[in-house]
């Protein structure tokens, strides 16, 4: 009889060890999925704030390109006299005012989307620069010109917007 006790009293602890364990495993086991899915979820949730941000970003680039097409710049940039230098001045500076407002969006998108974007800035820049420097030209002269004269920096403002496009789709 107290033979048969110690082996009850042995497979009891055994059991109850062998319980212990197994509930100290499953316990750390389901743990470790617990952290897994905050985890998962933080970075989601940053992820989505991040591609938000990068949508946000992407739109300012957008506009801004809209912006600066001829069309626009002419009819929302007013002369402020009958100076074509004055006016290519102001075109300038707006220009690269809106520019520099947008520019910290750039860590936003890919190098080469904000170098297109870049280069289509320039172009325009260049064509207004140009352009201008037509002898006895008066501001309406001006326009016509831009507005006509207008291929290759119009096409560059349609590459960049695309590479935005694809920006957005990646």
């Amino acid at each position: 009889m107290y033979f048969d006790l110690v082996d009850l009293l042995i497979l009891v602890l055994l059991f109850f060890s062998c319980w212990y364990l197994t509930s100290f495993l499953l316990l750390k086991q389901y743990q470790k999925l617990l952290f897994k899915k905050y985890i998962l979820t933080a970075n989601l949730k940053r992820e989505k704030r991040l591609y938000l941000t990068k949508i946000k970003a992407i739109e300012r680039f957008a506009l801004f390109l809209e912006r600066l097409k001829v069309e626009n710049l002419i009819t929302r940039i007013n002369p402020i006299s009958e100076s074509v230098f004055h006016y290519k001045l102001l075109i300038n500076a707006t220009i690269e005012q809106e520019f520099n407002y947008n520019a910290v969006q750039h860590i936003y998108i890919s190098k080469t989307c904000y170098q297109t974007i870049n280069n289509a800035k320039d172009l325009m820049m260049q064509q207004i620069e140009r352009l201008s420097q037509t002898e006895n030209i008066t501001i309406k002269e001006f326009k016509e010109a831009l507005l006509l004269q207008n291929s290759t920096p119009h096409q560059a403002i349609i590459f960049a917007l695309d590479a935005l496009k694809q920006a957005l789709n990646n």
